[in-house]
Parts: C-alpha cells; sequence; structure tokens
C-alpha cells in the first residue's frame, strides 16, 4: 500500500486500518445528528464503503496468491528433505 507520499510509512498497516475502523465509526454520530440535512454525507460513507471492500478484495487476492506460492516452494523444500 503506498503510504500517502510517506507520511504513514512505519506504522504497520493494521494500525492504520483500525485507526480509520475507529474515524468511520466516531462519523456515525455527526452522520445520524444531521441526517436529515446532508444527504451527501452518507452518500460519501457509501461509496468510501465501495471503494474500500474493493480494494480490501483486491489486496486479499494478490495476498493469496502470494501464499500459494509459498505453500508450493515449502512442499518443494519437504520434498528435497526427503
Amino acid at each position: 500500500m503506498k503510504r500517502l507520499g510517506g507520511l504513514l510509512s512505519g506504522i504497520p498497516d493494521h494500525k492504520i486500518h483500525i485507526w480509520f475502523s475507529v474515524f468511520w465509526a466516531l462519523m456515525v454520530i455527526p452522520t445520524l445528528l444531521w441526517w436529515s440535512n446532508s444527504v451527501a454525507v452518507v452518500l460519501i460513507y457509501s461509496v468510501y464503503a465501495l471503494v474500500g471492500a474493493h480494494v480490501a478484495a483486491a489486496e486479499g487476492a494478490k495476498n493469496d496468491h502470494k501464499i500459494d506460492e509459498i505453500i508450493e516452494r515449502l512442499k518443494a523444500l519437504e520434498q528435497r528433505e526427503q
């Protein structure tokens, strides 16, 4: 993941995701308070959720491919040892 031009470098990915999750969870309060005044906020949340889900799925698929490669290498190492 590119880290916003290096601003978030050095911070583990899972911590970044946790902080973003907390931020979006806290943003529910203003959304509920001003729901009738701002449909745009709901639209932004919806688009964020859709984009975030697709990015997460793409990252997961990319990493799943790497895991398959690692498993194949481990199997090859086991066969050499036998």
